[in-house]
C-alpha cells in the first residue's frame, strides 16, 4: 500500500534561501508558478536555508519558468526523490544567479 500524498504551498519564494523542509524528504513532485513579469529560475538545494548562499552556493537543479502565468511540473516518479539534509530554495532571474525577481513566485512540493 502506497503512503498518502500531502502537498506544502510556499508563496514569494525570492532570492533569500527557505526552508521547504525541516529534515529528510522524499518528494513525488514540484509546481512552480510563475506571475511576475520576467522569466525566473527556482534554484533548490539539498541544504538548510541558512546554509545557502544564492549565487555562490551551487543548486542541485533549478526549473526555468516562463514570465507571465508560466508554470512548470516537475515528476520524479512514483518513489520521488529524496532530499536527505534539507530541501531549501530560491527564486531568482538566472540559472544560478542572486537576483530578486520580485513577489509572484510560488512553489508547491508534494510529498509521501
Amino acid at each position: 500500500m502506497s503512503a498518502p500524498l500531502s502537498s506544502t504551498h510556499f508563496r514569494n519564494v525570492k532570492n533569500t534561501a527557505v526552508n521547504l523542509s525541516n529534515g529528510l524528504i522524499d518528494v513525488t513532485s514540484l509546481l512552480v508558478v510563475n506571475t511576475t513579469a520576467a522569466a525566473i529560475f527556482v534554484q533548490f538545494f539539498n541544504l538548510a536555508a541558512a546554509d545557502v548562499v544564492v549565487g555562490t552556493t551551487r543548486p542541485v537543479f533549478s526549473i526555468p519558468v516562463a514570465a507571465t502565468t508560466g508554470f512548470e511540473v516537475v515528476y520524479f516518479g512514483p518513489n520521488g526523490t529524496i532530499f536527505d539534509t534539507r530541501l531549501s530554495a530560491a527564486a531568482t532571474t538566472t540559472v544560478e544567479g542572486s537576483t530578486d525577481p520580485g513577489d509572484g513566485v510560488f512553489v508547491q512540493i508534494f510529498i509521501t
